[in-house]
């Protein structure tokens, strides 16, 4: 009976991970999103377009880590170099270096495309139309908007090697006096796009705290397999946005299990509450998470003889352990979550009915669940 618990969280999770290594080594092409803890909530939006947008292409999403500094244009050669390291063909961030911007750079030819953000409005709004813009860039295709380049925009260009146009060690070769004009080659341009009527919220900052809601399957399992308890659990979360933590409260309604010992019917209730700390890890749509739990278990043990009751005990445990969490988000607001813990407890809960012993829990329990996950703005 356990096996069959533990079969069908696996094969969900096997066939997860191969419907992402598909989606990834499907891809013909790759953009590269900084991520910065600030525009987090930008950033979610932003990825929802790209998959919408860019589906056609095979395009994959790869999100890593912003340098530790703010990005502006000056820091082209860097970003080049990082979009390369992954094989990217657009690397997109957002800046508020002189006002709130969101930057793209085609790797290839070092054109970039900057769009103003004005503060105020919705940012699934904008979402689609940044998504749009990287898809243009992506393929090649220039923006109709370009604003003619001057002299401070030099910084914005990037040759093919990674270094600031502007800063190139050539000399230019003087042509033969009778020559024609040496035509000159064309220049990454930069472009400089305002954002739609409608303004955007993009410079608004991400809520610090959230709260999270959720509900699944879950199974309990003591020393003594005999009894084996699962049924429906409950989560709710706190997620502390500026920094990685989840404070999480769980509780559950747990089957009651029953077994003969001797001349008696013997039945479990368990009644678990759980209070969790965990530090949490994103990437693009998964998250993993890890910390410490406690926890009480309010357990009673009935025993009947025939019609009769024999003897009725309650008694409480408290629990102590590790938590771990694997979530891929589905949509936006909805992600699926497995959870897996681990816990001893104190003390060791042993029943007896006419002073027989009756049950025996022991100090381990081990248990896991999988459910849906709801963030509630």
């Amino acid at each position: 009976m356990v096996g069959k618990l533990f079969a069908i969280p696996l094969r969900l999770l096997v066939v997860i991970g191969l419907l992402l290594y598909s989606a990834v080594v499907g891809a013909t092409s790759r953009i590269l999103l900084l991520h910065q803890p600030p525009w987090s909530t930008q950033e979610v939006a932003l990825q929802e377009a790209l998959r919408i947008y860019l589906r056609d292409l095979h395009c994959a999403i790869v999100v890593e880590d912003a340098p530790a500094a703010l990005l502006g244009a000056r820091d082209l050669a860097q970003i080049a170099q990082q979009g390369r390291r992954v094989d990217a063909t657009v690397v997109a961030w957002f800046s508020d270096v002189d006002g709130l911007r969101f930057l793209a750079l085609r790797v290839s030819s070092g054109d970039v495309q900057s769009t103003s953000v004005i503060p105020s409005g919705d940012v699934d709004v904008v979402a689609p139309t940044l998504a749009l813009k990287l898809r243009a860039l992506l393929i090649g295709k220039a923006d109709r908007s370009t604003i003619p380049e001057s002299a401070s925009d030099t910084h914005n260009k990037l040759d093919l090697a990674g270094n600031p146009a502007g800063n190139s060690k050539e000399s230019p070769v003087a042509p033969p006096a009778d020559s024609a004009p040496p035509v000159t080659a064309a220049t990454p341009s930069v472009l400089s796009v305002q954002s739609m009527e409608q303004p955007s919220a993009l410079a608004r900052k991400p809520l610090a705290i959230h709260l999270e809601l959720g509900l699944g399957y879950a199974f309990n399992l003591p020393t003594d397999p005999t009894w084996l308890r699962h049924g429906l659990e409950l989560r709710a979360g706190l997620v502390l946005g500026s920094i990685p933590l989840v404070i999480e409260l769980d509780g559950a309604i747990f089957s009651r299990p029953s077994a003969v010992v001797g001349p008696y019917q013997l039945t479990m209730t368990d009644v678990p509450l759980g209070l969790s700390l965990s530090a949490r890890l994103s990437r693009s749509r998964l998250e993993l998470s890890a910390g410490v739990r406690t926890s009480l278990h309010i357990l009673n043990l009935g025993a009947t003889m025939g019609d009769s009751q024999a003897d009725n005990t309650r008694r409480f445990s408290a629990g102590l352990g590790v938590l771990g969490q694997v979530r891929v988000r589905l949509v936006r607001f909805v992600s699926l979550n497995l959870a897996i813990q681990a816990e001893g407890t104190v003390p060791r809960q042993r029943f007896t009915v006419a002073g027989e012993d009756a049950a025996d829990l022991g100090w381990f329990r081990f248990g896991a669940s999988l459910g849906a996950v709801f963030r509630v703005r």
